[in-house]
């Protein structure tokens, strides 16, 4: 499916309610992939306006909130298109694939899960430019030396502020 700028569906929205043509007609004129994709800018226009014709970025919704919405569409037989109504969710698949994930594991669905790719431990060593054992213990030795360097120097300095602290204390 073809993205489509914000300017371009505001233009067919409204070329829509200036009766300048029907469905099929302006997706046609303006090279639209579906007459139901002008369909669903028209219907989103007018339940939430030209905003509601700007790409979202993903809102991350809470576990208790979808578990409300998957319960209030099984058992109250509320349609997606109603709770998105009511719940300010634009998009209907949304919903239907909370359902089907609610059916599928139940609540333990909507868990958050860990993104993004393990650390590979192989790829970590081989930045460090290690030939053997020997020199990647090396590398540690001197990596150690450096940060006990740094942190003696760090409490150097600490206690250099204490002590000018105190100096200001007494002369006040």
């Amino acid at each position: 499916m073809a993205k489509y700028s914000y300017e371009f569906k505001k233009k067919v929205v409204e070329c829509y309610l200036s009766g300048e043509g029907g469905l099929n007609h302006l997706a046609k004129m303006y090279g639209v992939s579906n007459h139901s994709v002008v369909r669903t800018w028209i219907r989103t226009h007018s339940k939430y306006g030209y905003d509601g014709l700007m790409k979202k970025k993903n809102k991350k919704y809470s576990l208790e909130f979808k578990v409300n919405i998957v319960e209030l569409y099984l058992s109250k037989g509320y349609s997606t298109s109603e709770l998105g109504d009511k719940f300010g969710i634009m998009n209907r698949g949304t919903i239907t694939k909370w359902v089907q994930e609610y059916e599928k594991y139940g609540p333990i669905a909507f868990i958050p899960k860990k993104r993004g790719r393990k650390p590979d431990m192989k790829k970590r060593q081989s930045n460090l430019k290690v030939k053997d054992k020997s020199d990647y213990i090396k590398q540690l030795e001197e990596e150690l030396k450096k940060a006990k360097l740094e942190n003696k120097l760090l409490k150097q300095l600490r206690g250099l502020r204490l002590a000018e602290e105190k100096q200001k204390k007494k002369q006040e």
